[in-house]
């Protein structure tokens, strides 16, 4: 069980939209990597989507790509992959 306390009008997505507008960059150029349900509207939004491999099911169904686990350092295998 995961319990996430946020400010009502808050998310990842709208923490993100904030940047894609201060840096004038837009959402399609952006990626992001999740796991859990308070993820997936900041995985929508962006234009490259990357679900762990030990992500929420449904997650891992509405991302771009599925990385390798947490336990596999999947954070910087996909970011040396973007790098390349």
């Amino acid at each position: 069980m995961c319990l996430e306390l946020t400010a009502q009008s808050t998310s990842k997505a709208t923490g993100l939209r904030y940047l894609a507008d201060y840096l004038q960059i837009a959402p399609t150029e952006m990626a992001a990597i999740g796991d859990s349900e308070n993820d997936l509207e900041m995985l929508t939004f962006v234009g490259w989507s990357i679900a762990m491999a030990n992500g929420m099911p449904h997650v891992k169904a509405i991302a771009d790509e599925v990385t390798l686990s947490n336990d596999q350092d999947g954070l910087a295998y996909v970011i040396q992959k973007m790098l390349v």
